[in-house]
């Protein structure tokens, strides 16, 4: 057993930490807790001002040349008219130009380039190749300008944009063209043609053409003549106020009627001829107005039109229209134009009493002979007769021929 000097002695105990209070401990706490609620407020905040919406790739690229803004004295941009230029009226189809001119009175330089356009614009000395165009104290250019009034019809606007730096006052300068576009020619009827329907082959027919221009009213009427002289007479006299009014024309002046007479003619069957109008406006030549219709007598036909579909070119057709003449009982009939492909005769079939004349009555018969050549057949076939009021007839023709 050992002796008590042997066994171990407690160490020497070093001085007691220092207790912390209840109080201290709390304090320290509410710290941290305070800089926590401060940081996620200040997280907040930043995300709410992010961007919510990545920005597009237009977004993203400069549509027009920017400058980066000089340094030294501004400049001053100084215009000799308004940006806005009225052309009033134009025609259709034509071009236009306009030039203003921009200078500098400031004591620095501007730097000009080219904004957006609706139109064609072109800056003096300036350089497609260079991005920007530098306009000195003192110095000018021209801004021009052009459009195309094409077909539009109605009023019209054009414009093109300067962008400027160096200018305290402006940063770009909208340049534009407005008025109104108009036909070079303003024509009645609108659709350039003339339809009488049936009409008694000896009785006369009358029609009119108006003309007008609204950017030359002084163009003159240099010929009118039509293409059947003895069967359609065009007659051109000015346009009077009356004329205008009824037409609705009156912010114009000037401009020419053109009566058109339908003559009485021996001559039956669908017409079709022009009336030609030459004029010295430059960018109207010459008008053509169709005329036609149907002119009828006392030859008829039933039916009127020589009709055979999808014709076999291997075993032909026939078919026969009924031609009826009155007053005439002794009319005679010869073939003097037809479809080369057709074969064509007028056989005498019987005399009728009518009401208050005789009529007799003719076989128009038309064959398309076996190994005809395929495709469609449209030529007229013209009869010449001994009636003492008609001596021609047009018959209409519509015959397609199809393989064997």
């Amino acid at each position: 057993m050992s002796s008590p000097e042997l066994q171990s002695k407690p160490a020497a105990a070093g001085p007691a930490p220092p207790v912390e209070s209840e109080s201290s401990s709390l304090v320290k706490w509410l710290i941290r807790a305070a800089l926590i609620v401060g940081l996620m407020g200040v997280v907040t905040v930043l995300i709410q001002m992010l961007p919510t919406e990545v920005p597009s790739a237009a977004d993203r690229d400069v549509a027009f040349p920017i400058a980066i803004k000089p340094k030294g004295p501004p400049g001053r941009v100084v215009l000799t008219e308004p940006t806005t230029h009225n052309f009033k009226i134009m025609p259709q189809q034509s071009k236009g130009r306009h030039t203003w001119v921009m200078k500098n009175e400031g004591r620095g330089e501007l730097e000009l380039s080219k904004g957006p356009s609706t139109c064609s614009c072109t800056i003096a000395n300036f350089s497609n190749e260079k991005k920007y165009f530098t306009l000195k104290p003192g110095e000018k250019t021209e801004i021009t300008l052009e459009w195309e009034t094409r077909e539009f019809d109605g009023k019209i606007e054009k414009s093109a944009t300067i962008n400027i730096v160096n200018d305290p006052d402006r940063t770009e300068v909208k340049f534009s063209v407005e008025g109104t576009v108009r036909p070079a020619l303003a024509i009645e009827p609108k659709s350039r043609s003339i339809y009488f329907g049936e009409v008694p082959n000896d009785q006369s027919q009358k029609a009119k053409i108006a003309l007008a221009s609204a950017d030359k009213e002084d163009f003159k009427l240099i010929s009118v003549t039509s293409t059947s002289s003895k069967e359609i007479v065009p007659t051109p006299t000015p346009l009077n106020d009356e004329d205008r009014k009824g037409l609705e024309w009156t912010t114009m002046t000037g401009g020419y009627r053109v009566d058109v007479e339908l003559l009485p003619s021996k001559s039956l069957g669908a017409f079709n001829e022009e009336v030609i109008i030459a004029t010295d406006h430059p960018l109207v030549k010459e008008v053509r107005i169709s005329v036609g219709g149907k002119r009828v007598g006392p030859i008829s036909m039933i039916p009127e039109t020589v009709r055979l579909h999808n014709v076999s070119s291997a075993e032909g057709a026939t078919t026969t229209v009924m031609i009826s003449v009155r007053n005439a009982p002794d009319t005679e009939f010869t073939v003097v134009q037809k479809p080369e492909s057709l074969k064509v005769e007028v056989v005498p079939s019987e005399v009728l009493n009518g009401a208050d004349a005789k009529v007799r009555r003719y076989k128009l018969n038309v064959t398309v002979p076996p190994d005809a050549p395929e495709g469609v057949i449209t030529e007229p076939i013209i009869l010449k007769s001994t009636h003492p009021q008609v001596e021609r007839v047009s018959v209409s023709v519509d015959v397609t021929v199809v393989g064997k």
